[in-house]
């Protein structure tokens, strides 16, 4: 048993992508945890590709650097930093992208890094983060050596914390995704559902989703829109076929109702699930999950606050 687990942890380690993971699945998130390495300080080069990182210190994410360093009640910063260190570190990964991998596009998505980011492929600036409570992505495809070792490197500013009212931490503080999809797929967090007209029998769902085409052609894209009740049945379905240019985003838009919904409520949690279909010539290239609640709110200025009436 000792052994197996230790099989099963070197393959979630392994820093090559595996072919195979593409093999049941159009759209892969593949956990990126695993195996970066830290240096606290602003290293001159620290992005470079070349840069030889073997005495860096070898750390899983999410990983706090502050909370490692030793607590002090003249800290400058206070209470509200715990007593600890801000300060500016760098992280740094290296991968290999099989080369059958060529064709598709490949994100990297940051759930949260403390606190202003900087993040690099192979020595190219990807872009700048300046919040770090909230997830951002950047596209890796053009940059990616195909075959080749590929360097992450990612720059972390907290050297003016304390810049938040309780403990943050500093560093990479939340998990770390790959994203790998056909040239045309949902963009990320593409989809945004509403709901109105809400009554005991039934109610409007609009959802509207954002396309993406990276590919080198045009495409006819036919968009399925289900929604899935928390029991998993079809209470809603609709389709439309809409071109999309290379190169370019579009947005469509759905409307469907849902007969007798189950609203979502404090005692009651009740989730749908929205499944975003996307078919080229008949043939699957993206599927995407969205879920959502039904409920409705109401502000009143005398009796303050409604949920679901």
């Amino acid at each position: 048993m000792k052994k197996l687990l230790l099989l099963l942890v070197f393959c979630i380690l392994s820093p090559v992508l595996k072919a195979e993971i593409l093999s049941d699945s159009i759209r892969v998130n593949e956990n990126f945890d695993f195996d970066w390495k830290f240096k606290l300080g602003d290293i001159k080069e620290a992005s470079s590709p070349a840069l030889d990182d073997s005495d860096w210190k070898a750390v899983q994410l999410p990983h706090d650097w502050s909370i490692e360093m030793p607590f002090d009640k003249n800290m400058p910063r206070g209470a509200s930093m715990g007593f600890l260190p801000g300060g500016i570190g760098w992280y740094r990964k290296s991968f290999v992208v099989p080369k059958n991998f060529k064709d598709k596009n490949i994100y990297i998505l940051f759930d949260g890094v403390y606190h202003q980011s900087d993040v690099y492929l192979n020595g190219r600036h990807l872009g700048f983060h300046p919040y770090g409570y909230i997830g951002f992505g950047y596209d890796l495809t053009p940059f990616l050596n195909s075959g080749q070792k590929n360097t992450i490197s990612v720059r972390v500013d907290h050297s003016g914390a304390p810049s938040s009212r309780w403990y943050s931490g500093s560093g990479i503080y939340r998990h770390v995704w790959l994203k790998i999809t056909n040239s045309v797929h949902v963009a990320n967090w593409g989809t945004y559902v509403t709901s109105s007209n809400i009554t005991k029998n039934a109610t409007e769902v609009k959802i509207t989703t954002t396309i993406e085409n990276k590919g080198a052609s045009d495409k006819n894209v036919m968009l399925v829109s289900e929604i899935f009740s928390d029991k998993g049945d079809v209470v809603a379905r609709t389709s439309s076929t809409t071109n999309i240019p290379k190169g370019k985003n579009i947005d469509i838009a759905h409307l469907v109702s849902v007969a007798d919904p189950q609203l979502w409520s404090i005692g009651r949690p009740t989730l749908y699930r929205l499944v975003s279909s996307l078919k080229i010539d008949g043939i699957l290239t993206d599927r995407y999950e969205t879920p959502f609640g039904i409920r409705e709110l109401r502000f009143d200025p005398k009796k303050g606050f409604f949920l679901n009436g």
